[in-house]
């Protein structure tokens, strides 16, 4: 540990005081960025699969191929 010119102890890897908070509010923006891609994928899907019933399709293939 080194000594500030308070003679406040600090610690080797701790950031100055200030930097902690825009360092959480960049990972959470990160995070929400993240999440918002994840949902809007999922959502697309959703909607291209139930547009074209194309799980409905191959469950009905795959009973007939079974069942010979």
């Amino acid at each position: 540990m080194r000594l500030r010119a308070r003679g406040r102890r600090v610690h080797p890897h701790r950031r100055p005081n200030g930097s902690n908070l825009q360092a959480l509010f960049g990972q959470l923006l990160i995070g929400l960025i993240n999440g918002a891609f994840y949902a809007t994928l999922s959502l697309g899907l959703a909607v291209i699969f139930g547009l074209l019933n194309i799980i409905k399709s191959l469950r009905y293939v795959h009973i007939k191929l079974v069942s010979h």
